[in-house]
């Protein structure tokens, strides 16, 4: 006679292990993915900004003959932007005029 198998009822503690390897795999991928685009719309928004205030302070110029000062405080006080002064959407540091260039500096992003 044979011996009667019982039926099985539930998983086995390998299933178990390995749909949670599975899963926590699929987890990290999504993260890694859905993190990505936000670092581009920052830089995005970043060198938008950079632009902008490069314009900016070429107004300034044609408007006072001199450039605005490095910290970019006097195009706060003679009202070109409208809001307080800008920080960077990357690093949170204030933008910087390069007054030999006119250029805003770029921040070194790590």
């Amino acid at each position: 006679m044979r011996p009667h198998t019982r039926a099985r009822d539930g998983l086995t503690l390998i299933e178990v292990i390995l749909a949670t390897a599975l899963l926590t795999a699929l987890a990290i991928a999504l993260l890694a993915t859905t993190r990505q685009p936000s670092d581009r719309v920052k830089e995005q928004a970043y060198q938008l900004r950079v632009e902008q205030l490069e314009v900016l302070c070429q107004q300034y110029l044609a408007d006072h003959g001199q450039w605005p000062s490095a910290d970019l405080s006097e195009l706060e006080a003679a009202r070109y932007l409208g809001e307080s002064l800008p920080v960077s959407p990357v690093d949170q540091q204030p933008f910087v005029l390069n007054r030999s260039t006119g250029e805003i500096e770029v921040h070194r992003h790590p």
